[in-house]
């Protein structure tokens, strides 16, 4: 996928910068290091931190339907579908990962698809009931 998100700009997606190897001093190591875009507006919603219930305990206040439809669910239902032709999945996709492109907030990108496994972070409220029951590792 990385090739892919670096050789082209896609729309409602933030735009992946650099992909590579890094040393990392003091591990005696190398790690994958990925650098985007920073978009220009907050998060969508504040992060999800599960409890060991499995619920979340992010909230932000409501927003109108037709305000959620034109400024959310249809770019990031393009950006789905234009990552599908390119064969990826993003994986990802909860509101604490979707930003606001723009500090006006009326644009909104989706976020990082790469650094974890897919399926990873989400909250059980986003999953399928079989994705949910998985263990967050082996969901992707």
């Amino acid at each position: 996928m990385v090739p892919q998100l670096l050789s082209q700009a896609i729309p409602n997606v933030v735009n992946l910068l650099f992909a590579g190897r890094v040393h990392v001093a003091g591990r005696g190591g190398w790690a994958m290091a990925f650098i985007y875009r920073r978009p220009l507006g907050p998060r969508l919603a504040p992060p999800t931190f599960r409890k060991s219930d499995g619920r979340s305990d992010a909230t932000r206040a409501p927003m109108d339907e037709a305000e959620a439809i034109e400024k959310v669910l249809v770019p990031i239902a393009q950006a789905l579908d234009d990552l599908h032709g390119l064969g990826i999945t993003h994986g990802a996709v909860r509101p604490d990962n979707i930003f606001y492109a723009n500090p006006e907030c009326t644009k909104v990108v989706l976020g990082d698809c790469l650094t974890a496994p897919q399926g990873h972070y989400q909250p059980l409220s986003v999953e399928t009931i079989e994705r949910g029951l998985a263990d967050p590792a082996g969901r992707g």
